[in-house]
């Protein structure tokens, strides 16, 4: 019960903490930046039954994996493979 509490706590604190540089690297599609966005996504999908973060977590896992190159796949793998919850 204390992890699920973690868990929800840092899928909505997280996006208002990280940096303007992170951000700004998100935009330009860093592939660091984009790799450690789409391992966030777990989180996402592991509350995909709150109804306003359903199949974001889904969706934005396409749009990571469609953005980085073909070498870069294997580092968001595991963040695809997740069970959605």
């Amino acid at each position: 019960q204390t992890r699920t509490l973690f868990i929800k706590t840092y899928v909505h604190m997280w996006p208002g903490i990280v940096s303007q540089d992170f951000v700004e690297l998100l935009y330009e599609r860093d592939p660091r930046a984009l790799v450690t966005f789409a391992h966030y996504c777990v989180l996402l999908k592991r509350n995909n039954h709150v109804w306003y973060l359903r199949g974001l977590g889904v969706g934005l896992l396409e749009y990571i994996s469609q953005a980085l190159g073909e070498e870069w796949q294997p580092w968001i793998q595991w963040a695809i493979e997740q069970p959605v919850s």
